[in-house]
């Protein structure tokens, strides 16, 4: 075990795989102290989130001794992602209920909300029941549409440690006779 301390950075969501290497004879047991204080003879392989993030303590001993080396684990949240395409077209004719979908990816999971053509901020199940709502799914459900809320609709995906990724939806509503 040469390095006593071993600095890794990885992204949430990655897979990453902790080594301990020793030398001698008679061969060393090798147990580990996890960031929690629990004793494991093996760490397997898994996807880590920012929980995972801190130090692992490798101990190799035999009957002519004990050596230790430390691994400090650095989870990075991963950038939030909106999973549909940036920029969208929709048309409705007055009167139709709308759909507009916005699902998101990150660890953590990303909030979610949606700016409507005047400005307005809706975050999920604020507007239950009303004219307008977005799920928890991040769907924005529009009822009834008028032509007067024909604009730019925005989902906005953000982390305190990220910032924001931004989908637009352009939405056209019509009389139906007009196209």
């Amino acid at each position: 075990m040469p390095k006593k301390m071993r600095d890794i950075k990885v992204l949430a969501g990655k897979t990453v795989h902790l080594e301990c290497r020793t030398d001698g004879r008679p061969v060393p047991m090798v147990s580990w102290i996890l960031t929690n204080h629990t004793e494991v003879k093996l760490i397997t392989e898994h996807e880590v989130s920012v929980l995972d993030s801190g130090h692992y303590k490798c101990i190799a001993s035999n009957p002519a001794g004990t050596d230790t080396a430390t691994a400090r684990l650095q989870v990075v949240a991963a950038p939030p992602v909106i999973l549909e395409e940036k920029q969208q077209l929709v048309s409705a004719d007055i009167g139709q209920n709308l759909f507009l979908a916005c699902s998101t990816y990150g660890d953590p999971q990303p909030t979610t909300y949606w700016v409507l053509h005047d400005g307005t901020i809706v975050r999920p199940l604020t507007y239950s029941h009303t004219k307008v709502s977005v799920f928890g799914n991040g769907t924005l459900y529009l009822r009834d549409l008028q032509i007067t809320e024909s604009g730019k609709y925005e989902c906005i995906a953000t982390k305190r440690c990220w910032g924001l990724h931004l989908s637009n939806k352009g939405v056209h509503v019509y009389e139906a006779s007009t196209y």
